[in-house]
């Protein structure tokens, strides 16, 4: 009999290694350091943008500031210019005057008074009159100086008066226009403290009226076309450097100097006149040409001294006798 053979038992796949298990514990704490390190990751930029804000916010403040003291400047000059513009300076000019009137005694009067404290100053119809009887009139004064420079004393500027009259006693006279150019200081203090120049011009000028002076008689009707004064004021002394006047009856020129006194019309007068009469007036007055040649001469000049006072001057004629003019009284 064969021999039943057994039946062959299925071989089975060996099982597949299986993988170690990780304990829990160990997922836990690699979630937790993953979270972490996202969370130091994220935070980097969040610290980058906080420092950006804040260095935003320090140049947004500077702005802020520098435009706060900006338009705090501008308000402010905003503020000064509409008060020069405003401020009535024309009249409280004039109420200046009247208080210079009254507490000197000399009038001052004008119709019309415009005053600018940047600009030029103009008065129209102004009237001066002097106690002593002194008066002064013109059309038109314009006055170009600072007035920060007045407050202090000073006067740097120049001064226009149009149809300028001086009327005193019998004299009357009359210029087209009058021109001072002054830089003086120390007008807070008497006369023989002032220090400075002064240059004055004229044009067109004519006597009006006269009274009789010795040997000239009267001057009424003589012109004197032009002339010129340059006074340097030091120490007291008021110098003559240049002294010019074309007149019709004479071209004269004037130098030496003026003692100042603190009563400025009281000042003495130490001044040498020379004059060459114009062949016109010669051959009008051939007895005043005779006459002159026994006066002293220099270069062909008659050539005599002023002495006295600015308000009682002296024309000294050797040979001849003195003669003055009328006083101007106190």
């Amino acid at each position: 009999m064969a021999r039943k053979s057994k039946p062959k038992l299925s071989e089975t796949p060996p099982p597949e290694e299986l993988e170690p298990e990780i304990p829990l514990e160990t997922y836990v704490d690699d979630d937790i350091s993953d979270l972490e390190s996202l969370s130091l990751e994220s935070e980097l930029p969040e610290s980058e943008t906080e420092e950006e804000l804040t260095e935003e916010g320090n140049e947004e403040k500077k702005l802020g500031i520098r435009q706060i003291i900006i338009l705090s400047a501008l308000g402010f000059f905003s503020f000064l210019l509409f008060i020069i513009v405003t401020f009535p300076l024309n009249e409280t000019v004039r109420t200046i005057l009247y208080g210079i009137s009254r507490e000197s005694g000399i009038v001052i009067d004008s119709k019309e008074i415009n005053v600018s404290i940047l600009g030029e100053k103009s008065f129209e119809s102004i009237v001066i009159q002097f106690p002593n009887g002194l008066f002064l009139k013109s059309d038109e004064l314009h006055i170009n100086t600072s007035l920060v420079a007045l407050w202090d004393a000073k006067i740097d500027g120049d001064l226009v008066a149009n149809f300028l009259r001086l009327e005193f006693s019998d004299l009357s006279l009359f210029w087209k226009e009058v021109r001072i150019a002054s830089k003086l200081t120390g007008l807070e203090d008497k006369a023989t403290r002032w220090t400075g120049e002064i240059e004055l011009d004229w044009r067109d000028g004519k006597i009006n009226d006269s009274p009789e002076y010795p040997l000239v008689g009267s001057l009424k009707g003589r012109e004197f076309k032009r002339g010129n004064l340059i006074l340097k004021i030091r120490s007291g002394k008021a110098i003559i450097e240049k002294g010019t006047i074309d007149s019709s009856i004479a071209k004269i020129s004037i130098s030496g100097s003026i003692r100042l006194l603190d009563k400025v019309l009281q000042s003495q007068l130490d001044l040498k006149l020379c004059a060459l009469l114009t062949e016109a007036f010669q051959v009008e007055r051939p007895d005043l040409a005779g006459m002159v040649t026994l006066l002293p001469q220099e270069n062909g000049r008659v050539c005599v001294p002023i002495r006295g006072s600015l308000q009682s001057p002296k024309l000294e004629l050797p040979n001849l006798g003195a003669g003055s003019a009328p006083a101007l009284q106190d």
